[in-house]
């Protein structure tokens, strides 16, 4: 991978990003920040008196991409920031050996192995032109298609309890201001809760006539 950072001058900017869009790249960090070089700054006037402003202001951007599309990338923000006069900017190549992605840490390094591999467990119902709903799974390869299906609508299940927590035994009623007393609270939910679902799998409804109906 290629990290390739620009400075340019900034109404170039949106030029540029449309420039890249076209491309096919999308994601890129923007920094506005401020040069000194060839251009030696400027003068400026202010309640009739002349003072001089040595840094110019730029913008940065930075992106990442794989070695394939580095030139590409270069020529594209060459071409799209240009103005042919002094101070259009500089473009800066550096190799990348990693990147992680923060949310999910999920890291991949210049020559690394793959990881392990995952469960792709996708929903496709019977009137859908394409599957609607996916799920990633790192169980083990011996697990069952059952189980896994199994586990991934327990999601819902785990929804309805959230919502009848929240809505019939007042887990959102708290009011108080200390982690002890949320956890006291909790507590007393969460037992609540498994007090209903006890009665509900023991003495479960009895559908009359008329509830049938």
């Amino acid at each position: 991978m290629k990290q390739i950072t620009a400075v340019i001058k900034p109404f170039k900017l949106e030029e540029v990003r449309e420039a890249l869009a076209e491309q096919g790249v999308t994601g890129l960090t923007v920094t506005e920040v401020k040069g000194f070089g060839r251009q030696k700054g400027h003068t400026e006037l202010y309640r009739g008196a002349e003072y001089a402003v040595n840094f110019v202001p730029k913008v940065r951007l930075e992106i990442v991409v794989s070695d394939s599309l580095a030139e590409a990338v270069v020529e594209t923000i060459r071409s799209a920031a240009k103005t042919d006069k002094i101070g259009d900017g500089k473009i800066f190549v550096l190799d990348v050996e990693g990147a992680v992605r923060v949310r999910t840490a999920h890291g991949h390094s210049k020559g690394a192995a793959p990881g392990p591999e995952v469960w792709l467990v996708w929903g496709w119902p019977a009137d859908a032109e394409k599957p609607n709903k996916f799920w990633l799974s790192n169980l083990p390869p011996t697990t069952s298609l059952r189980r896994l299906v199994y586990l991934a609508k327990l999601r819902w299940r785990v929804e309805r309890d959230y919502q009848e927590m929240k809505g019939e035994v007042g887990l959102g009623h708290y009011e108080g201001r200390t982690w002890r007393g949320w956890h006291h609270h909790c507590a007393l939910v969460a037992v609540a809760h498994a007090f209903l679902t006890l009665q509900r799998v023991l003495f479960p409804p009895i559908l009359d006539d008329l509830d049938a109906a």
